[in-house]
């Protein structure tokens, strides 16, 4: 049976990995500069925003790990402690291969370059699997291993409705006029 969970396991990572890194690979629309503001008070409302904003999403993104893996406030900080260092960590790792192949195309790499590549983004995923395993049999005295071999699928679902919730955010952004975001009806004067 412990096979069977190693392989359960295994093949959720494999397929949580792959995910992202079809997602990573997607090129991404050029945003055009924001001009840069000489208003100190201007920058500071705005970054105050957007710290407001992260804080929002963070308690959203918690809120739903709460719900979905049904956390007793004794788990909730037990969990987050093991999780976030743990999400931490891929994200480190993540950020060095992309950091290394920064601005490098796969249809400009050599021969030479490209089987590199490839090595590194095996022994990246080795890496990625490894790390859900250790940290896997860190949560599992915490949440119990049904709920450490749901963690990918719900992983997956969460980030979905935290791209939802982010986008919605930034459409109300575009939507505030001064009133509030509603507008006067010159009927009513």
């Amino acid at each position: 049976m412990n096979v069977l969970k190693r392989l359960f396991l295994l093949g959720l990572a494999i397929s949580a990995t792959t995910l992202s890194v079809a997602q990573e690979a997607r090129p991404r629309p050029e945003r055009p500069e924001r001009p840069a503001t000489s208003d100190p008070a201007t920058q500071a409302r705005r970054d105050s925003l957007k710290a407001s904003k992260v804080a929002e999403l963070r308690k959203f993104r918690e809120d739903l790990f709460v719900e979905r893996l049904k956390l007793s406030s004794e788990e909730k900080i037990k969990f987050f402690a093991v999780y976030d260092e743990y999400q931490l960590k891929l994200k480190e790792s993540k950020m060095a291969f992309r950091k290394k192949w920064a601005g490098k195309k796969p249809e400009e790499l050599t021969d030479a370059e490209a089987q590199q590549y490839f090595q590194e983004a095996i022994a990246l995923r080795k890496q990625e699997v490894e790390l859900l395993q250790t940290y896997g049999k860190r949560l599992e005295p915490v949440i119990g291993m049904n709920r450490v071999i749901q963690l990918p699928q719900i992983e997956r679902e969460i980030k979905k409705e935290l791209i939802t919730k982010a986008r919605s955010m930034r459409k109300k952004k575009g939507q505030g006029s001064g009133t509030g975001g509603a507008r006067p009806n010159p009927e009513n004067k």
